[in-house]
């Protein structure tokens, strides 16, 4: 019985030529915040669940659709003004009496105009990213936890959520290093049935805890589950 508690507790045990390993999600999430606010929403009922494209959290972006208008007003304003400035210096250019200091000088004010619009439509560009940055959707991933709640301050980097990929799974085991050519074309098998499956990868350097043995992966489409102990033999 102690002996079967031990095999359950850890993720990959070997017995000669028979491996032991959990099947693992091939890829886990940790959703960080990208930039700082109150968490103004949080849908706590995706928890545990397959979501896509479901929005998981909301940070506060009120200030910056307030902004984000009101340069958009001034913008135009400003685009509407140089109008005018061109339509003047194109009507100096026709006339015999303005010097060319008058000239100059509305070039100069055209020139700074164009340059605050330039520098107007990067605010929109920024704003328009930050908002899209403050909500937060996830697609096509299971989420096993969301790390917020309505009320919190999160700053850049900050934990949202922890999710799966689902789509695949993978197998980590490790071979013997000086027996490693010979199973790189043996059949794999997994609780003694035919897989078909191939080793994905193997680590070129020897693992940390498992000196002696090198890291091999193998890639396990659609598993009917996951965390599942299964015996994998090569034959």
């Amino acid at each position: 019985m102690k002996k079967l508690l031990s095999i359950a507790l850890l993720s990959t045990l070997t017995f000669g030529q028979e491996f032991y390993s959990m099947i693992n999600p091939i890829k886990t999430f940790s959703v960080k915040a990208a930039v700082s606010g109150e968490v103004v929403f949080v849908n706590k009922s995706l928890e545990k669940n397959y979501v896509s494209n479901k929005s998981i959290v909301k940070l506060d972006d009120s200030l910056d659709l307030v902004n984000l208008e009101q340069t958009k007003i001034k913008l135009a304003n400003q685009e509407q003004t140089l109008k005018i400035e061109s339509d003047i210096l194109e009507s100096y250019e026709k006339v015999s009496s303005k010097t060319k200091i008058d000239k100059d000088g509305q070039k100069m004010k055209i020139l700074s105009i164009s340059s605050s619009i330039a520098d107007m439509k990067m605010q929109i560009a920024n704003l328009q990213n930050n908002i899209k940055k403050k909500n937060i959707s996830a697609s096509d991933i299971y989420i096993s936890s969301v790390e917020v709640e309505v009320g919190d301050y999160v700053n850049a980097g900050g934990l949202l959520y922890k999710g799966y990929d689902l789509s695949r799974g993978k197998l980590e085991i490790f071979l013997p290093i000086n027996e490693i050519d010979s199973f790189k074309n043996k059949t794999i098998y997994l609780d003694g049935k035919r897989s078909g499956l191939k080793i994905n990868k193997i680590s070129k350097v020897a693992d940390e805890k498992n000196i002696s043995s090198y890291k091999a992966e193998i890639i396990v489409k659609n598993p009917k589950s996951f965390s599942k102990l299964v015996k994998v033999e090569f034959k």
